[in-house]
């Protein structure tokens, strides 16, 4: 072998390790951009609930609204509403949120939202505080967005 050839092995392999780390640290990087945006979508959709809360508790006693236009995030199975001032009568479909939600009644957390991740998924935060909020059942969980909220006066009651 002459001298030029074994410095464009040197360069072929140099080569190669370059591609590999560009290609790893690429694929990082766009994994990265899109937990931020699912993390993104959560945070817009608990902001909706809480701004429909809020936008009812405004309102007169008596008055209602369908929450029907703000959708669950990709990752999100279900969302639990929850009292808690009161037991819990039912188990969440869910083994490893109903032991967050228990787990977090115990500890006196305030928290009354819960995500239920879908099925072989994972959420960077589970439990949030919506102020204002009662559920009609405890839990109160459901699959998609089409729940009601009532101001009661004191607090906006959510029911399906």
């Amino acid at each position: 072998m002459k001298k030029g050839q074994t410095q464009l092995v040197f360069v072929y392999i140099f080569a190669t390790v370059v591609i590999a780390l560009i290609v790893i640290f690429g694929y990082r990087a766009i994994k990265n951009f899109k937990d931020l945006g699912d993390e993104g979508q959560i945070v817009l959709f608990v902001d909706g609930i809480k701004n429909k809360v809020n936008d009812v508790y405004s309102l007169d006693k008596g008055s209602s609204i369908k929450l029907d236009d703000i959708i669950l995030p990709d990752k999100v199975r279900e969302i639990c509403f929850i009292d808690i001032d009161m037991p819990l009568n039912n188990i969440i479909d869910d083994e490893v949120i109903d032991q967050v939600v228990r787990n977090s009644l115990d500890s006196g957390s305030q928290n009354n939202l819960f995500l239920v991740p879908q099925r072989g998924q994972s959420l960077s935060k589970v439990k949030f505080f919506v102020e204002h909020v009662k559920p009609v059942e405890n839990p109160l969980c459901v699959t998609d967005m089409r729940i009601n909220l009532e101001n009661e006066g004191d607090y906006v009651s959510v029911s399906r």
